[in-house]
């Protein structure tokens, strides 16, 4: 399953539609690769390789802290 598909079927279940999702994006990944992301529905990203520091950002920020 791509993370697409993965995407799709979050945000297409009832039960997990407003799940937040932060997506780990390949190392090189450009503008058009976030843009895709954000269109499939994620709250957020994180480039790899990543400092824990960034995917704790990403965490407040989804959660509203």
């Amino acid at each position: 399953m791509s993370s697409a598909d993965l995407m799709h079927a979050v945000r297409g279940d009832d039960k997990l539609k407003s799940l937040p999702v932060i997506m780990l994006l390949a190392v090189g990944a450009g503008k058009k690769d976030v843009q895709d992301a954000v269109a499939l529905g994620i709250s957020g990203f994180v480039i790899k390789p990543f400092k824990p520091d960034q995917l704790l950002i990403q965490i407040k920020k989804v959660l509203g802290w």
